[in-house]
C-alpha cells in the first residue's frame, strides 16, 4: 500500500472527491488538529491517500492534474502487526491516531 501524506493541503480534499471512483484512492482521511491540546501546533490539518501501488497513485495524478510536490510525503506501508491484534485492539473502544513523522539526519545511511 502506497500512502501520500500531506499538511495543511486543502486542495488535495477534492481531487480526491472529483476523480472517477477507479482512480480515486483506497481511502482517504482528514484530520484536524484538537484545539487545546497542543499549543500552536505546527499543522493544522493532515490528509492521508493510500492507493494500490504507484501506477495507481500516478493515474490518480494524472486524471486530478496533480504534478509533482515537494508538500506531499509519499510512503509505504510496513504491517508490524496482523489482523487480529488491530481488530483486537480496536473492539477497546475509541481510538486516537498518533502519527509520528521524523526527518532522517544528514549523514545517516
Amino acid at each position: 500500500m502506497i500512502t501520500c501524506i500531506a499538511f495543511d493541503v486543502d486542495e488535495l480534499v477534492p481531487a480526491v472527491a472529483d476523480v472517477p471512483e477507479e482512480l480515486g484512492p483506497v481511502r482517504a482521511t482528514v484530520a484536524d488538529a484538537i484545539a487545546g491540546i497542543v499549543t500552536d501546533p505546527p499543522h493544522r490539518r493532515m490528509i492521508t491517500v493510500s492507493f494500490r501501488d504507484i501506477p495507481h497513485l500516478r493515474a490518480f495524478a494524472a486524471a486530478a492534474g496533480i504534478g509533482r510536490r515537494d508538500d506531499v510525503i509519499v510512503t509505504e506501508a510496513h504491517v508490524m502487526r496482523g489482523r487480529d491484534w488491530l481488530v483486537n485492539r480496536w473492539d477497546r473502544g475509541p481510538v486516537l491516531k498518533h502519527v509520528a513523522l521524523a526527518k532522517r539526519a544528514d549523514g545517516l545511511t
